[in-house]
């Protein structure tokens, strides 16, 4: 049942624009199952360090004579934390390990010789001690200069508000609805894994309204797999070194290849299906598509799935072995009136949290100024979409045109320098496959296919995705 959710989540991540780190792992009360450790100890703080931990989160509750401690619950043996002084619970309780509760001064003077980061919760207090404890906690993260590395959760709506008016990072540990934690200031979600199991919408939703996803608390190979694959923000979990070691096994990049084809002049798709499937693509931008009636025998026999957009004349597609999770068909800018042009826009999951748009567009044959719109058009939309992007163009244009150079002055180009037609015998180049950005989408190999299918030669590109 989780796998079905979870594939449900990743089909609306996929139309999410955003750019983001890979997940970061936090000790949930430290590493506290480690050898000679206990939950919100100083050894479960060092031992979390000391695997690749990102985050070690704690809790902090204060003492009757206003001293802040570490203890998850209210409870410590026979005493209740907020109703008891520090000098008895030093002298009278110990954590399993043997260590006394530590003072949060104790605890971050430790963590400021490490390297890992701090998601701080505040404990439940009567509101008038809730709002000392808010104040000293804030004004003791800051001394300690140690604000840039630190969080906050709670689950105290009273706290959170508290929070909020220092500024801090702060985020809410109950199930609220993005549009509830938009209305509380929030600055994101801490939820139960549960929780996104069951609104699916939320991940997507948070990702949209740029909040951090926080999820807790993930102890399972299965379940902390799904979330990172989810490209959650932070994952807290009982079994940090699992989670570390899952992160590293998870690839950060995904191979494909991919073919851009014009099918002008093709006589017969039978002889372009050859060609591609000679190639085996993972993806084919088609520009000249006319004999829209043999389009799906083609992707038939390329055994692959097409996703086809309507010019005027002709039009364009994408094939691909995977089915995308959106498709949206652009019109492109025609000022002159000229032909009406489209392009295709692709978004598929390839997995491990990696995304990607694959594009088709065939720029004007008739108005060189509306060609360098067009450029401009698609190119500025697939930048603003926010995912890696690769763009098979049939520019209709020489080098050193405005669309050309509008093309190539915003996006990295994966093809050789080679000429594409007119085939058999081509003597220049107007067919290209395009990339944003460099870092995210980095050409492997490339070459062109001699073919006689039809009067451009295809243009085929070995590619790196990466996260």
């Amino acid at each position: 049942m989780k796998k079905f959710v979870f594939a449900a989540i990743i089909a609306l991540l996929a139309g999410v624009c955003v750019q983001a780190a890979r997940p970061k792992i936090v000790a949930h009360r430290g590493y506290w199952k480690a050898a000679g450790s206990a939950h919100n100890s100083i050894r479960s703080l060092v031992k979390a360090d000391s695997i690749g931990a990102d985050m070690v989160e704690f809790d902090v509750w204060m003492t009757s004579d206003d001293v802040l401690v570490l203890h998850h619950d209210a409870e410590a043996g026979p005493y209740v934390i907020p109703d008891t002084t520090y000098a008895v619970l030093r002298d009278n309780y110990r954590l399993p390990n043997g260590e006394p509760v530590p003072t949060l001064d104790e605890y971050l003077d430790v963590a400021k010789g490490l390297r890992i980061g701090l998601v701080f919760e505040i404990k439940w207090h009567r509101p008038e001690r809730e709002n000392l404890c808010v104040k000293k906690c804030v004004e003791m993260i800051n001394e300690k200069g140690l604000a840039d590395r630190t969080i906050y959760i709670t689950f105290s709506p009273n706290a959170h508000e508290q929070l909020g008016k220092y500024g801090v990072p702060h985020y809410f540990l109950t199930g609220k609805s993005p549009q509830e934690l938009v209305e509380m200031g929030s600055d994101g979600p801490d939820f139960h894994y549960e929780v996104y199991y069951k609104n699916t919408d939320f991940i997507p939703e948070f990702k949209r309204l740029g909040m951090p996803v926080n999820v807790w608390t993930v102890s399972t190979a299965d379940i902390t797999q799904d979330f990172i694959d989810l490209d959650v923000d932070y994952i807290t979990t009982d079994t940090p070194e699992l989670a570390v070691r899952l992160l590293r096994e998870t690839p950060d990049h995904k191979d494909v290849r991919v073919m851009d084809f014009n099918l002008e002049g093709a006589e017969s798709y039978d002889a372009a299906a050859a060609v591609i499937r000679a190639e085996h693509p993972d993806f084919v931008t088609l520009q000249g598509v006319r004999h829209t009636a043999e389009l799906n025998r083609l992707a038939e026999v390329s055994e692959m799935f097409v996703y086809y957009a309507a010019n005027g004349k002709d039009g364009v597609a994408v094939l691909s072995r995977l089915t995308p999770a959106e498709t949206r068909s652009l019109t492109l800018p025609n000022q002159f009136r000229n032909t009406p042009c489209k392009a295709i826009v692709c978004t598929y999951d390839l997995g491990s949290a990696i995304r990607v748009n694959i594009a088709s567009a065939s720029m004007s044959d008739e108005n060189d100024v509306t060609r360098g719109h067009q450029a401009e058009y698609i190119t500025r939309y697939l930048r603003d979409a926010g995912l890696p992007a690769i763009l098979g163009a049939g520019l209709n244009d020489e080098p050193e045109s405005k669309a050309w150079k509008v093309m190539r002055g915003r996006f990295g180009e994966l093809g050789p320098d080679g000429v594409t037609f007119p085939a058999p015998v081509p003597d220049r180049k107007i067919d290209y496959l395009l990339c944003y950005p460099s870092d995210k989408v980095v050409r492997r190999a490339s070459y062109i296919r001699p073919s006689a299918a039809s009067c451009h030669t295809p243009v085929i590109a070995d590619v790196t995705i990466r996260y």
